[in-house]
């Protein structure tokens, strides 16, 4: 986590290194937001630093919000952060005036840092329902996706690594196609296939429909990751960067449908 003056900034890698995500949030999204940053001495002068930044399991924060009983009833979420004792205070506050406090310890931690960038070749957005709905008929066995993009028409497949196992070990092999036409804005240059890990594809889906908005996609060739965007607009930026197979793609096509035609893509609040 690191706090600044313009935005509050959420970011985890997994173990793997295979997918990340980044929340950033504006100061308008909260009820109240104050920082106030520690100074240092730099060469005799007192100097402030740009952030606060700490390093919180991410396990910790899960049980409390999974198994807490107050989740019904929450009302507001304090978050304190005591830079001099190296803790953080969590406050719930139940809409029947009870409150429950969690003290997390956390740990020193580098500035955040996207490990992707949204300046590519390729995008969309859509509504994350499509998505969602095709991804319900896929054998349960699943573990990993792919979607063949050409300037048409998206594929969304059940992937399955050749060299793994033999085709009898395999699930049934799914495959639904998405027109051009269903996409909210689709810029694809040229055929590309693109294959990732399911769950991570899911978790940024599901938090696209919670947010009620549009999921967005930039990504170039395969190897290079994928990153899907879900925005409240005005309040929160969520990234999810997703590490995708290095194998070629699909024969490439240029795509003339789409030259000249620029878009923007917001990384932060400044």
């Amino acid at each position: 986590m690191e706090a600044k003056k313009t935005q509050l900034i959420l970011w985890s890698v997994n173990l793997a290194m295979t997918s990340q995500a980044l929340f950033r949030i504006s100061p308008r999204f909260f009820g109240q937001y104050q920082l106030h940053r520690p100074t240092q001495l730099v060469n005799g002068q007192t100097i402030k630093q740009d952030s606060i930044r700490s390093r919180i399991l991410l396990k910790t924060i899960r049980s409390i919000f999974r198994k807490n009983t107050m989740l019904e009833l929450l009302q507001q979420c304090h978050l304190d952060q005591c830079t001099d004792k190296s803790h953080l205070q969590l406050k719930l506050v139940a809409s029947d005036g009870a409150t429950k406090t969690h003290s997390l310890w956390y740990g020193e931690t580098d500035p955040a840092k996207a490990l992707y960038t949204k300046e590519t070749q390729h995008r969309f957005s859509i509504d994350p329902g499509y998505f969602i709905d095709y991804l319900q008929c896929f054998h349960p066995r699943v573990t990993d996706v792919a979607i063949e993009c050409t300037p048409d028409a998206v594929k969304l497949k059940s992937y399955w690594n050749e060299g793994v196992s033999s085709s009898n070990d395999r699930p049934m092999h799914s495959e639904f196609t998405i027109n051009s036409c269903d996409f909210s804005s689709y810029i694809i240059r040229r055929n590309v296939q693109l294959a990732f890990g399911l769950k991570e594809f899911k978790t940024a889906l599901n938090y696209a429909m919670e947010t009620k908005g549009l999921i967005s996609a930039y990504f170039d060739e395969p190897g290079k990751p994928i990153v899907f965007t879900a925005e409240v607009p005005g309040s929160i930026i969520a990234d999810f960067a997703l590490v995708t197979k290095a194998e070629e793609s699909v024969p490439t096509q240029t795509s003339a449908n789409h030259s000249g035609i620029s878009y923007g893509s917001r990384t932060g609040y400044r």
